[in-house]
């Protein structure tokens, strides 16, 4: 935040800096997906809308560790 044309000073660690995180995770744990498993779970997104997946090994792997995220987080979330 910017106040009188000079940066404030921060009191506390923003929340990626201290052991709880954020949601995202910390800057040493990133829990963000990367660029190529967010490619991935969008292509899955987008075969499930319209129920046709192609017939390929990759995008089989790639949909049963999905649906096992999934799984483990709807229990989480229960």
């Amino acid at each position: 935040m910017i106040r009188r044309g000079e940066p404030m000073k921060r009191y506390t660690k923003p929340m990626c800096e201290t052991d709880v995180g954020c949601p995202k995770g910390t800057p040493d744990h990133n829990r963000a997906l990367t660029e190529q498993n967010r490619l991935a779970w969008q292509f899955h997104r987008e075969c499930e809308a319209v129920g046709s997946f192609p017939r390929d090994a990759i995008v089989r792997r790639n949909a049963v560790v999905i649906r096992n995220a999934k799984e483990w987080a709807a229990k989480a979330n229960a």
